[in-house]
């Protein structure tokens, strides 16, 4: 896999480098993009164009559609925006252009720009194969629509599919397609990219570093259904098996099930566990950590009318709440849903 380069390690000189594609001349270029200063909120980089042509673009945090190098999802999302939680973003800004440029004909009843409307979300998370390698990246999903003025009715001008990756430290791809009487397409994919020197990502790291502290000290836990690749990427982390010991022991566990029901347990040091389903108890049960750092239980719950043998998790911990894969016990699938517990210390 690529070295990481997400949060905490971009600095002046990182240098990413891409293939373009614009389907009404078929012809592919590259375009490349440098940053020239970071702090604690801003990125600004540099980009060349294939012309020659040289931008400055500046970049926080948050979700916008960028004009300048071509139509980019905020390529810096994950450097700058701790949470990328699957689900609606709402209406966004555009920055340094028009995404819907695009007049009224001569003789029409108007004569302006008609007025541009972009919404966003973020779909999910892939693997994805570019050029310059294979990345786990959160994919964003772009609506761009217009509207003429006094009212007209809304035109779908296109949709653009962005890929974002930690480990890159930038977009790694993006797809937009233009729709209308002559449909065209653009393509951006990572070829390679440079890291800064190593002294001014340690000069630049505590900076950004700092940013992502938040996301385990005072943004509030995720929800029940985190995908586990946002889970991480926001900053949680996998407990080995001596955390996960500790953790457990240490107080009271509460949540829901996917179908609803409340549950609190109590795992004992001695091996015992204990708790409840909707208030009612289920009988002792046993538990252990087994030799790939999973907690594996045995018990008796009456409220499914059954036993539950070997029943083993990985845990994740993000602040104080802890986390498991709500479906299976695979600590790997960036794609699998996650199960909240709070914890009440004793």
């Amino acid at each position: 896999m690529p070295p990481a380069a997400g949060p905490g390690g971009l600095g002046e000189g990182n240098r990413w480098e891409y293939r373009y594609i614009d389907s009404r001349n078929g012809r592919t270029t590259s375009r490349r993009f440098e940053i020239t200063r970071v702090d604690a909120s801003t990125i600004v980089e540099r980009i060349e164009l294939e012309n020659g042509k040289v931008l400055t673009a500046t970049h926080q945090g948050g979700a916008y559609l960028s004009m300048a190098g071509g139509m980019q999802f905020a390529p810096y999302y994950l450097a700058l925006q701790t949470v990328a939680v699957p689900g609606p973003l709402g209406e966004i800004k555009v920055l340094g252009g028009d995404a819907c440029a695009t007049r009224v004909a001569a003789g029409g009843d108007y004569a302006s720009v008609l007025e541009c409307v972009v919404k966003a979300e973020v779909a999910g998370r892939d693997r994805v194969t570019v050029p310059a390698g294979t990345f786990e990246a959160v994919r964003v999903r772009v609506t761009i629509l217009s509207q003429r003025p006094l009212g007209r009715a809304r035109q779908h001008i296109g949709d653009g599919d962005y890929w974002i990756s930690p480990q890159a430290g930038r977009l790694i791809k993006a797809t937009v397609q233009y729709h209308g009487p002559y449909p065209w397409t653009e393509t951006m994919e990572l070829a390679s990219m440079t890291p800064a020197a190593a002294e001014t990502q340690r000069a630049q790291s505590p900076v950004l570093a700092a940013m992502r502290q938040p996301a385990t000290a005072t943004l509030a836990p995720p929800p029940d259904g985190v995908l586990l690749g946002d889970l991480l990427a926001m900053g949680g982390r996998k407990l080995s098996p001596d955390e996960t010991r500790a953790a457990l022991t240490s107080g009271t566990l509460r949540g829901v099930t996917p179908d609803g029901a409340v549950v609190v347990a109590s795992y004992s040091a001695d091996g015992r566990v204990t708790g409840s389903v909707n208030g009612n108890d289920m009988a002792d049960g046993k538990w252990r950590i087994d030799g790939s750092g999973r907690s594996c239980v045995d018990v008796w719950i009456p409220r499914y009318r059954r036993t539950y043998e070997n029943l083993c998790r990985y845990w994740f911990k993000f602040g104080e709440a802890l986390y498991f894969p709500s479906e299976s016990d695979n600590d790997a699938n960036p794609g699998a849903r996650m199960s909240k517990r709070t914890l009440t210390p004793r």
